[in-house]
């Protein structure tokens, strides 16, 4: 497709969800922003990840019809 990075936004205090991510390879960009569609405004944090990368790790999984996989 052309694209180089991924982006998401993660809830400032997910703690559980920004451990998840950075432990799969995305890393926080530095970007925040203010949801207002809450009360009060959430605050979150833009991660990011390489498209190359997630494509490496997605061709290392084994294929389901593989016999190594079972």
């Amino acid at each position: 497709m052309g694209y180089e990075r991924a982006y998401l936004w993660v809830a400032a205090g997910n703690c559980r969800a920004i451990r998840f991510y950075e432990r799969h390879g995305w890393c926080p960009d530095g970007l925040t922003k203010q949801d207002a569609r809450f009360d009060p405004p959430l605050l979150e944090r833009r991660f990011s990840a390489s498209c190359s990368w997630a494509i490496n790790m997605a061709s290392r999984e084994p294929a389901r019809h593989d016999p190594k996989f079972h």
